[in-house]
């Protein structure tokens, strides 16, 4: 039904195609000046051949088995014209995306190779300018930093210099924490505890950790990441510990440390009275106590605090020394070997002895009585601080402070080394007894002491008598602020 219905529209079209092909002919025929006999049959002609065309197709379609086949030849045609198409437009579509990315991937490659070469370029510049700006050295020459508010008290071992990744290590010493971490020359410390160092912060960082402690160090070895932990030293214990090694290296002798009795005296009866005697010292160990008076110390007769002083000076811990003790009734002899507390203290012996003869004073003259005796003041006992001192190689150093003493009250404290007393420079024992053996009841002493990294000056200490004691003062209250005044509204111009 569907080829009856198409069969006039096609054979009018093929009509039109014959009918223009004569009207083409028919203007060139004309164009040759042709007679009109022959334009007639020439028409005649082209009109009989459009007919035999127009009914052949006719029969065609007429024919509906013929028709359905020459259908389904002209899809085939048109589908097979469509697919070659499509075909040949995808093919062409990727081979242009393939070109495109291709084009893509040599850019990229070229881009990184550039950007390779200027990453290059840029790591020996760097290189070059920490070539030029530190010199192999063990401590890398910098500008004077401002001074520290105190010096190191952490230990890691270890001489830096700076690096663009952190603190880069030339040198480590040996039996130090970053030795026995197994940090090498060449690693660059990264972080300490996940905090970026570089090779003038290091010593900072590290000081925020206590002696002692142990800090997780990131490293950078040949180009690789390495972790390590390092328990931190105490500065001062290890630097005395290296020196004393190295005397021990060299067969120098190590000096040997001081003897601390550990006991308060008083001038007395010509002699030395024992006022107390701290537990833990060698006086303790030895066997002194309260109202002992020392005559001797190897030999030599002691009247005076001076004296006694500077006989205790030349006593050595480790070494053999004999005391001269007065009790009661009863003198001893005790032989001893003192050290700087009671674990180097030892008594060796104690025996009873006669009491050495008493000199004969001089005969003095009679004293002629002044017509009009003139009344004399009473003498003033004298000022009694309360502590107890020893002298090291830094100096004299406060070792015991005597509770409920004027010391206590001001606020002295065991450690403290002795600067300077009311002015006067403190060398040794015997400068401090100097000064204080000049002030009585009621004098005032002012003391500047080391304690730690810090200077304190302890003024207007009012000195009792020994015996009497001392509660130290109850704090102030603090003021309350007072409001600011308000500032007066200025007149306008």
């Amino acid at each position: 039904m569907m080829l009856r219905a198409a069969r006039r529209p096609l054979a009018g079209l093929f009509l039109a195609l014959v009918l223009g092909a004569g009207c083409l002919l028919a203007p060139a025929v004309g164009a040759e000046e042709a007679k009109q006999p022959l334009r007639d049959e020439v028409s005649q002609l082209v009109e009989k051949t459009a007919k035999m065309l127009i009914d052949e197709i006719s029969k065609i379609l007429t024919d509906e088995e013929r028709g359905r086949q020459f259908v389904d030849a002209l899809l085939q045609v048109a589908e097979k014209q469509i697919a070659e198409s499509v075909t040949r437009q995808v093919v062409a579509a990727l081979a242009a995306k393939d070109a495109e990315l291709s084009a893509l991937k040599k850019d990229l490659a070229e881009l990184r190779q550039q950007k390779d070469r200027e990453i290059a370029e840029l790591k020996a510049r760097i290189a070059a300018l920490e070539t030029e700006r530190s010199p192999p050295a063990l401590v890398e020459p910098q500008s004077p930093p401002s001074p520290p508010a105190s010096p190191p008290k952490t230990l890691l071992g270890v001489s830096t210099r700076s690096h663009a990744a952190g603190a880069a290590v030339t040198a480590v010493l040996p039996r130090s924490p970053a030795a026995a971490a197994g940090l090498k020359p060449g690693d660059v410390i990264v972080t300490v505890d996940g905090k970026a160092v570089t090779s003038q912060t290091l010593p900072s960082v590290l000081d925020e950790h206590a002696p002692g402690s142990s800090v997780s160090l990131s490293l950078l070895r040949e180009d690789k990441a390495v972790a390590v932990t390092a328990q931190l030293a105490d500065r001062a214990r290890f630097l005395e510990e290296e020196s004393r090694l190295a005397q021990e290296a060299a067969g120098e002798p190590r000096p040997a440390e001081p003897v601390v009795f550990g006991v308060t005296v008083e001038e007395k009866d010509g002699a030395i009275e024992v006022y107390q005697v701290e537990e833990g010292f060698t006086g303790k160990v030895i066997g002194l106590a309260r109202g002992d008076l020392i005559l001797e110390i190897d030999g030599e007769k002691l009247s005076t605090r001076e004296q006694i002083v500077a006989a205790v000076k030349k006593l050595r811990a480790g070494v053999k020394f004999s005391l001269l003790v007065r009790r009661g009734e009863e003198t001893m002899r005790i032989e001893a070997i003192g050290g700087p507390d009671a674990s180097g203290a030892k008594l060796i012996q104690k025996q009873k002895v006669e009491a050495p003869a008493a000199e004969t004073p001089p005969e003095t003259p009679p004293e002629t009585k002044p017509e009009t005796p003139q009344p004399t003041p009473p003498e003033r006992p004298r000022g009694f601080l309360g502590v107890d001192v020893g002298e090291t190689d830094q100096g004299v150093v406060i070792v015991r402070v005597v509770p409920e003493t004027a010391a206590a009250a001001a606020g002295l404290a065991a450690g403290d080394r002795i600067l300077k007393a009311n002015g006067q420079e403190i060398r040794s024992v015997a400068d401090l007894v100097r000064v204080l053996g000049g002030l009585h009841k009621g004098d005032k002493l002012s003391l500047d002491v080391r304690r730690g990294e810090e200077t304190k000056t302890f003024s207007d200490i009012a000195l009792p008598a020994q015996g009497e004691a001392v509660k130290a003062p109850e704090p102030k209250p603090e003021p309350e602020p007072k409001p600011e005044p308000k500032p007066e509204p200025k007149p306008e111009p």
